[in-house]
């Protein structure tokens, strides 16, 4: 079926039990053949589209007979404007059939010159279903298209193209008008002739120059092409992207440590798991958050939640071990974790000490296995680094071990002694523990000077250790290794205060860009924090407000990450590109410290196309991406401290002088750290090449 832009348009679907998929449309012929799938939107942008449609309803009965007459003399342009360009022209899901079995709708087609899909999904109330598939072409005699640039930006020149197409049976003769207004100004008013034979079409380009205006926010055109007693007219409004920049107003202020200890304990509240793992940290945070002691807090904290430790034992296995989920078989691993996790609490709480008695007996019986398989076959038959966490878990746990373990502990501590090197910071820390509480202070205090080699001290972040053996557990970050090594200068060497303290300022940097969600990364912060002396107060940056100022006139800024951006032809020979091939956007962003929910913000050109345009996760970049109208966006749940490189493909879709936007990257978490670039890109491309 045929029907014109923006008339109003009856569609009665009626019930026939020999053919349940025919379409009534009154007034129109037969229907043509299947296209392309229909276009999906979410319910909130097709309530917001179809907002109108009870009003139509009540508007068509009186329409219907004026639209058809307009169409009868060719007459269609000439009556209506074209502005309303909805891709969803009906959307009624819930509409129910009256007793005779058939709905009727009614509706204002969108002014689309398209082809449209329509589709109809029914059902009874015994579960009977029937459905119909057809489509719907939309025209006129004489129309005009374009394909306008979906945003532009302040200084851009461009063209705007447009094609008048003669969809009629005679030469058409007549004028296209172009005008283009921006903020009650005009900005260009062209007219051209055209001479077009039947099914011919002619392409024009209208050149548009975009003044440096901050309080220019859009851009309308309108052309108009007329031809005897046909004509049409399309109106079509260009964003201009603003060139402004929202600035966060920052100011530090003094914080009380333990405040951010006791809100990375809270944030522990939204762990929902009942895994081992989950009820573990949830154990460890119901009695170590009444330990802390805010002097400039008054209120108490949280006895909402009580230690789960029922849940926790149920998971537990006769032999100690502990299963990760319900029905599941024991899990070493996560046994060991769970010792851990809960052993700083045996001393002071004896229904935990009475829930890892045997879990403390099985540990043993490991231990002793994996000292028979070094003495035996070598390292390569057992893994020492979980073998040394074993060690540490039990090192805390006061009370005697069985002969057996004791041999097995004196085996791995000889081989550790004499093969310190091999060790990660995480295991040297773990060792010298160990180490210390067998007796053996010379070789802690040795271990922990091995250890003391590999720490950075900066001003602005504390003592950390920058090297690859201070690796990236399969927690999260390097959290562990430090609140290891805390532990560790705790009890061998705590008159060190300078780098106690250092390594706790650390983690309290690492707070102000982290949520520390995971529990097992809370658990090791928080009991490292509370071991020893405590930092009272930490230096806080807090955004107080938010103003705006326009992007060229900020100077670049680097607090926690730098990042620039540079526009690349993607084929080295050929520096030289015709409009339609590719470039490259390539973003590095360097991370001082590791932070979780960075955004990476790319205000690009607006000559450049994504060559994907669907949102979803690049498992190239490790991120979310979403590509926009005049913006890319790239999503990190967690990016840790090191240098990145982003790259993007895109198409150069029309001719003119284009300007680029800045690139920022940005800690969701705390708006306080950011970089932001400014550089004054411009992109000046010809219809033959890329200057």
């Amino acid at each position: 079926m045929t029907v014109t832009s923006g008339q109003l348009v009856d569609i009665c679907l009626s019930y026939d039990s020999n053919q349940l998929e025919e379409v009534v449309v009154c007034g129109f012929g037969a229907s043509t053949s299947k296209f392309s799938a229909p276009v999906i939107k979410r319910d909130a942008e097709v309530k917001f589209e179809d907002r109108d449609y009870s009003a139509t309803r009540e508007m068509s009965r009186r329409s219907t007979s004026k639209q058809g007459r307009l169409a009868e003399n060719g007459a269609e342009g000439l009556a209506h404007v074209r502005r309303n360009f909805r891709t969803l022209a009906l959307w009624a899901p819930a509409t129910a059939t009256g007793s005779d079995g058939s709905a009727t709708f009614h509706f204002t087609m969108p002014d689309n010159v398209t082809t449209w899909r329509l589709q109809g999904l029914v059902h009874d109330r015994e579960g009977a279903v029937a459905s119909l598939d057809t489509t719907v072409l939309s025209r006129q005699t004489l129309m005009v298209t374009d394909n306008l640039p979906r945003f532009l930006r302040q200084g851009d020149e461009t063209q705007l193209p447009l094609t008048v197409s003669n969809m009629g049976e005679r030469q058409l003769k007549g004028t296209l008008a172009v005008q283009a207004v921006g903020k009650g100004k005009t900005l260009t008013d062209k007219a051209y002739k055209f001479s077009l034979q039947p099914s011919a079409l002619k392409a024009f380009t209208t050149p548009l120059h975009v003044p440096a205006d901050s309080l220019l926010q859009a851009i309308t055109v309108r052309a108009t092409a007329s031809a005897r007693d046909h004509g049409d007219t399309m109106e079509r409004t260009i964003p201009i992207a603003s060139g402004k920049e929202r600035v966060p107003e920052i100011k530090t202020v003094s914080r009380p440590a333990a405040k951010a200890i006791r809100e990375a304990l809270g944030e522990m509240d939204s762990v929902r798991g009942n895994d081992a793992l989950s009820l573990a940290a949830k154990i460890y945070m119901a009695y170590k958050l009444g330990e802390l002691d805010d002097d400039d807090d008054d209120d108490e904290p949280s006895k909402s939640h009580v230690a789960p430790l029922g849940s926790l034992q149920r998971l537990q296995h006769h032999d100690g071990t502990f299963a990760w989920w319900p029905g599941m078989p024991t899990s070493r691993i996560v046994t060991v974790t769970v010792a851990e996790m809960l052993a700083p609490l045996v001393g002071n709480y004896h229904e935990v000490a009475y829930l890892l008695r045997p879990t403390r007996a099985k540990l043993a019986a490991w231990l002793a296995e994996d000292a028979r398989q070094l003495e035996k076959k070598g390292v390569a038959a057992c893994d020492l680094e979980e073998a040394y966490h074993i060690l540490y878990a039990l090192s805390l746990m006061p009370a005697p071990l069985p002969a057996e373990a004791k041999a097995a502990r004196k085996t791995l501590l000889d081989y550790a002694e004499s093969h310190g090197a091999d060790l990660t910071i995480l295991g040297k820390a773990r060792v010298a523990t160990a180490l210390s509480l067998d007796g053996r202070r010379e070789a802690a205090r040795g271990m922990m000077e091995s250890l003391g080699q590999y720490a950075v001290t900066t001003a602005d972040r504390g003592t950390y250790f920058d090297t690859p053996k201070a690796y990236y557990s399969w927690r999260d970050y390097k959290i562990p290794t430090v609140t290891a090594a805390i532990h560790a200068l705790s009890l061998i060497a705590p008159a060190d205060t300078t780098l106690l303290m250092g390594m706790k300022r650390w983690l309290v940097e690492e707070k102000k860009t982290q949520r520390w969600d995971t529990p097992l990364v809370t658990v090791d912060a928080v009991e490292a924090f509370l071991t020893g002396p405590m930092p009272k107060k930490v230096a806080w940056p807090v955004v107080t407000g938010w103003h705006e100022a326009e992007a060229s006139a900020l100077a670049d800024e680097s607090r926690g990450f730098s990042v620039s951006r540079t526009i690349e032809p993607t084929d080295s020979l050929h520096r030289c590109l015709r409009m339609g091939n590719r470039v490259r956007v390539v973003i590095k962003v360097h991370a001082d410290r590791d932070c979780d929910f960075v955004r990476v913000t790319d205000h690009r050109p607006a000559c450049l196309m994504p060559v994907s345009q669907l949102s979803g996760y690049d498992w190239r970049l490790g991120c979310y991406v979403r590509p926009m109208d005049e913006q890319t966006d790239y999503y990190f749940e967690t990016l840790p401290k090191g240098d990145y490189t982003l790259t993007t493909d895109y198409i150069l879709d029309r001719p003119g002088n284009y300007h680029a936007g800045a690139v920022k990257v940005e800690c969701e978490y705390n708006s306080a750290f950011m970089g932001r670039s400014t550089p004054n890109t411009r992109i000046a491309i010809s219809e033959d090449n890329l200057h």
